[in-house]
């Protein structure tokens, strides 16, 4: 959502602005700004906070503890993979691909002064072989691609916490208030 507030930034300073060099410069940092946005929101998800509702049953559902190693597949700002961190898990790492995104959640992560990790890149080409629980909020076409490129590979005994949309061929353990929990067998 961030991107559609950077191009109407970067075109009011484009048309503002006389000098040639500048106005491309300024059309080319926008679109290497804009685009991995873009790329997310079509191959992930927008932008789009999660309810508080769907957020206790993430925590519900997801009986977090000091073994687990929890990552959030497009983390937004980060606020519950930081929420994730809190509640003593061994390890929180959120994915994100959004640069203006990501920034934020990056420095909201910062000054919380969280132990949660927010990395920048594309989750679909990650191993999550170090991690005993996914958490996404994904899109209902990215669910059936989660379900046939991530989760086949997935090791026994993995929690998926998956909200507002679950994958279509795989029945769900439990399923509360739009949170939908799968565990690998």
């Amino acid at each position: 959502m961030f991107e559609v507030f950077l191009v109407f930034i970067f075109c009011v300073l484009i048309f503002l602005t006389d000098v040639v060099w500048v106005k491309i410069f300024l059309l080319v940092l926008a679109v290497l700004l804009v685009l991995p946005g873009i790329y997310a929101m079509y191959y992930g998800a927008p932008c789009v906070p999660s309810l508080k509702k769907a957020v206790r049953a993430i925590f519900l559902l997801g009986n977090f503890g000091k073994k687990d190693s929890v990552v959030e597949l497009g983390c937004g700002r980060g606020q519950i993979i930081r929420k994730i961190a809190l509640s003593g898990v061994k390890k929180a790492v959120g994915y994100e691909l959004s640069i203006p995104t990501y920034m934020v959640a990056k420095v909201s992560n910062l000054l919380c002064r969280s132990r949660a990790e927010i990395r920048f890149g594309n989750f679909w080409n990650k191993d999550f072989c170090d991690f005993n629980v996914i958490v996404c909020f994904l899109m209902k076409d990215t669910m059936r691609k989660f379900e046939k490129d991530i989760w086949p590979d997935l090791k026994k005994g993995t929690r998926v916490l998956a909200n507002a949309f679950g994958m279509p061929n795989v029945k769900y353990s439990k399923k509360m208030d739009g949170v939908y929990l799968y565990v690998k067998k």
